[in-house]
């Protein structure tokens, strides 16, 4: 009677052992989602620092449904000189629908010309002087200049976005504006757009800007 309760006693005793080695041996694992927590966090990448800093406006007046103008500014907020050497403007996705173009040359000379004769025509806004897009005409050839004021020899006005390099100075913000054109009515509204540069070091910089659409009106 005794050997059986010593036989019994060392067979719960046995499964007790077993039973720790096993809690012990699964205790780590618990401590696997604390250290997975932290790896999204080493992961994240920080957003890509730019040597300017691009902003957008859209010129409302010039809108109509298939052009849409914008005026970008670029900043420089350091000390020392940059140059843009030249520069793109598209959509930054384009899986489907009609592309947006930049007009330049005979293209962009014919919506400024269309352009002001329906500011001229409007008795509202007439009466403000118009805006820098309509003020020089880009030329209806690459070597003509007419309008007024210089003209870049790629087919725009000094103050167009792709009429050719321009520098930034130190601490200040430089101008331009660019119109758009989209084969779909108000097709340029809402549009998420990609500004491309390339800097005097050959260096590439991107920026994304937006062609807001218009606020609903209050009824």
């Amino acid at each position: 009677m005794h050997g059986l309760k010593r036989a019994l006693a060392r067979a719960l005793w046995g499964a007790a052992a077993l039973g720790c080695a096993h809690t012990e041996s699964a205790a780590p694992p618990a401590e696997a989602p604390a250290a997975a927590a932290t790896a999204p966090e080493a992961a994240a990448a920080k957003a890509p620092e730019t040597k300017l800093r691009v902003s957008s406006t859209p010129i409302d007046t010039l809108r109509s449904p298939y052009f849409a103008a914008l005026e970008l500014s670029f900043e420089n907020p350091s000390g020392e000189w940059h140059e843009v050497r030249r520069v793109t403007i598209g959509p930054e996705r384009q899986l489907f629908g009609p592309a947006l173009e930049a007009p330049v040359g005979a293209r962009l000379r014919a919506w400024q010309l269309a352009t002001r004769e329906v500011w001229q025509a409007d008795d509202k806004r007439k009466k403000d002087p118009p805006p820098v897009a309509l003020e020089t005409l880009a030329p209806d050839e690459p070597s003509k200049a007419e309008g007024g004021g210089a003209v870049a020899a790629g087919g725009a006005p000094p103050e167009h976005l792709l009429a050719g390099p321009f520098f930034i100075a130190p601490g200040l913000v430089t101008r331009k504006w660019v119109v758009l054109y989209c084969s779909a009515p108000d097709g340029l509204l809402g549009q998420d757009l990609v500004v491309a540069y390339e800097l005097e070091n050959a260096d590439v910089e991107r920026a994304l800007v937006k062609y807001p659409a218009p606020t609903a009106s209050k009824q």
